[in-house]
């Protein structure tokens, strides 16, 4: 029997095999810093590009409205500022809010701002109704008409326009506010 007694082997550990609490600790903080570090990143990087999207998605609906001001507005003669409605064309040095001019085709066309809706607003034969142009996802916060030369013989008839508006993301909250500016002259002189 003494041969059948079992043999146990004794198993000792040493002393150096293992991570301590301590060590285990400090490695996830590590992870867990890097993780944070690179999450705050990309979500950066997403608004971002939230941001890029949204400005120019605003910019390509604005160049769209100002091209298509811009087309009737070349062709267009007897220009009046702030439409003061006597069909006579008008310098406007300070600027107006509104645009009125006789079209190529012969209508009376009016482009204004609505300070309500922050909307740039067409009006076809003289007082119309009016529809706007501009997308609601950009607020028009100023758009300023400026004409030169209009009923003179020895100067090009031009219109500036100017714009400033903010286009938001409404998900993220994200704005961006920018400025446009063009000038347009007339393809015939006044006669």
């Amino acid at each position: 029997m003494q041969n059948a007694k079992l043999r146990t082997k004794n198993y000792k550990l040493k002393p150096n095999s293992g991570f301590t609490l301590f060590e285990i600790i400090v490695a996830v903080g590590v992870f867990s810093m890097a993780i944070s570090v690179i999450l705050s990143a990309m979500l950066s990087m997403t608004e971002a590009q939230r941001k890029a999207i949204t400005l120019q998605s605003a910019e390509d609906n604005l160049r769209f409205a100002i091209e298509a001001m811009s087309r009737e507005i070349r062709t267009g003669n007897t220009y009046d500022c702030n439409n003061a409605g006597n069909g006579m064309p008008s310098n406007c040095n300070g600027g107006g809010n509104s645009l009125a001019f006789v079209s190529a085709k012969g209508n009376r066309i009016i482009y204004r701002w609505n300070s309500l809706d922050y909307t740039i607003e067409k009006s076809v034969d003289d007082g119309g109704a009016y529809y706007p142009i501009t997308s609601s996802d950009i607020k028009i916060e100023m758009l300023r008409f400026y004409v030169f030369g209009a009923g003179q013989d020895q100067e090009q008839p031009r219109v500036l326009i100017s714009i400033r508006a903010t286009a938001q993301d409404l998900k993220s909250k994200v704005q961006s506010q920018f400025n446009i500016q063009t000038t347009i002259a007339q393809r015939e002189l006044d006669s």
